[in-house]
């Protein structure tokens, strides 16, 4: 059996499609999304539908918390602010509601000897934008899932634009973007978190090639009866057409720019 790891599709519909045409690919069950479906892109309320429709399991992020509570507290630059009440007008008042109700860490056995828990940024406070991608935050969360979560030894994790593989033994951070396509086995020994990167949201800042394309990444678990493998990929897409929306709908320019050259 494989399932699909993703997260941060962040209203990028035209990613998304291509995320989907990549799961039919890979024959995956189920889909695991660690939040920030909707935020900062045009088509937030239609990747939201599409989500649903197919069932992927959702924890809430920090844009699902934020939009669906409607209150923007803290410091915010005027660009945020902009993002976040286009976004929230996407969706009506029912909808948004759902989102209130989302559970923010999902704890699921797999198979004996391997319990997965997803959350979205962190497991002390999972509606947050801190980012867990640096080895002392990451071992710290692994000392978290041990203390919270006893029996589990799988953490998901998003809210990051690369990807992460880390064990309760690694020493520094894993970065996947050059080891794509190698299979990790997971020991049931130890823990590991998993952040598959970001679906909508350009790589560390990346730019277009010169066929105007960007990446996503997202990872598969693939479940035998031996044990659990974890494999990351990277793949294509073109954002000319998200670009153009993000612009019809008058989103800021700050964030069209991470798209374009």
């Amino acid at each position: 059996m494989k399932l699909a790891i993703i997260s941060d599709i962040c209203g990028n519909m035209v990613a998304l499609q291509a995320f989907l045409t990549e799961a039919s690919r890979h024959q995956v069950k189920h889909i695991f999304c660690a939040g920030n479906v909707i935020g900062y892109g045009p088509h937030s309320r239609e990747c939201w539908e599409l989500a649903m429709k197919r069932r992927f399991i959702v924890t809430r992020g920090e844009m699902e918390h934020l939009v669906g509570y409607g209150t923007f507290a803290g410091p915010m630059s005027e660009h945020m602010h902009k993002m976040l009440l286009l976004t929230m007008a996407q969706f009506n008042p029912e909808t948004r509601s759902l989102m209130c109700k989302m559970t923010m860490i999902k704890h699921i056995p797999i198979i004996t000897g391997y319990v997965l828990v997803m959350g979205h940024s962190t497991l002390a406070d999972s509606t947050g934008g801190r980012r867990i991608n640096d080895t002392i935050s990451i071992h710290s969360e692994l000392d978290l899932l041990q203390s919270f979560y006893a029996n589990a030894n799988i953490l998901i994790l998003g809210n990051n634009t690369f990807p992460i593989f880390m064990s309760s033994r690694g020493t520094y951070v894993e970065r996947n973007c050059h080891q794509f396509g190698q299979i990790f086995h997971m020991a049931k020994g130890r823990r590991y978190l998993i952040n598959p990167g970001s679906i909508g949201r350009p790589i560390d800042g990346e730019k277009p090639d010169k066929d105007g394309c960007l990446h996503f990444t997202y990872a598969i678990l693939t479940i035998e009866t031996s044990g659990i493998n974890v494999t990351y990929y990277r793949t294509k897409y073109e954002p000319k057409e998200h670009v153009k929306e993000m612009r019809h709908k008058g989103f800021p320019e700050v964030f069209i720019q991470q798209f374009t050259k």
